[in-house]
């Protein structure tokens, strides 16, 4: 994490340290953790619904903490509802892709590259100059790869292509943001353009997180949580250099 933005990333960095001060390392442990697939496994239109949804204080004091990830997913549960009680939005975001040719490292990589310009050209909407602005004005995603999961004998995936791989984030806005109107449809009037320029974007889907966001950070972060994939490989959070921000056509060059 960078140690210039500690008012957005103290939670999480907090949450490092705990586990270096507990050395909880997974190798060493003896216990596996109690992990609710139910809880974390929800589809999209089930992250609003509060007749289905524990409390966050239930979601998440029910687990035993012997993962490092589940305390890297808790600090970055935390910075959500720190910004939301500072008035931001936040919202949902899967991003599924075109079919990728090539090892699942080099996919992944693709697929980070596409996140990140989506991004790019998001924040143009949100700031009106988003490469001087102050980090607090511009939005945060958290953005973590994710694959398929089997449920009752079948397997559940947000696309056929590249073995279901596609990506899951959190995307948070500012209250000062100056795109007015609804963030979904302004995903849905410039889809072609989110898309980019070769097309390698099938879908950017967003809906709004009103409540619950400890477990919508869960969700997002499944799969390292179980270690399908590693976090250095899955997670891409932004803002995180100033040459990632409103670089969307260097993004989409290298596509």
């Amino acid at each position: 994490m960078p140690a210039a933005l500690p008012g957005i990333w103290l939670p999480i960095t907090n949450i490092q340290s705990s586990i270096i001060d507990h050395q909880l390392i997974a190798d060493t442990h003896p216990h596996e953790p109690i992990i609710h697939d139910e809880m974390i496994d929800n589809p999209n239109e089930e992250v609003q619904s509060s007749s289905r949804l524990p409390s966050l204080d239930q979601s998440w004091q029910a687990r035993e903490f012997h993962r490092p990830e589940q305390w890297i997913a808790s600090g970055y549960g935390q910075l959500v509802a720190s910004r939301i009680d500072d008035g931001w939005s936040a919202y949902l975001v899967t991003v599924v892709f075109q079919h990728f040719a090539g090892p699942k490292q080099a996919v992944l990589g693709w697929m980070r590259d596409e996140v990140q310009r989506i991004y790019s050209t998001l924040v143009t909407y949100v700031h009106r100059r988003p490469k001087t602005a102050p980090v607090d004005k511009l939005p945060i995603l958290i953005a973590v790869a994710d694959l398929p999961v089997a449920k009752r004998g079948k397997v559940s995936s947000a696309t056929a292509c590249n073995g279901g791989l596609h990506f899951h984030a959190i995307l948070m806005v500012p209250p000062d943001s100056r795109l007015k109107g609804s963030l979904v449809e302004h995903f849905a009037e410039n889809a072609d353009r989110y898309a980019g320029p070769r097309k390698l974007v099938a879908s950017v889907h967003v809906e709004p997180i009103t409540h619950n966001y400890q477990r919508a950070t869960d969700y997002v972060f499944k799969t390292v949580i179980r270690r399908r994939l590693s976090y250095e490989d899955a997670v891409l959070v932004l803002p995180r250099t100033r040459s990632e921000l409103g670089s969307a056509d260097q993004s989409a060059a290298r596509s």
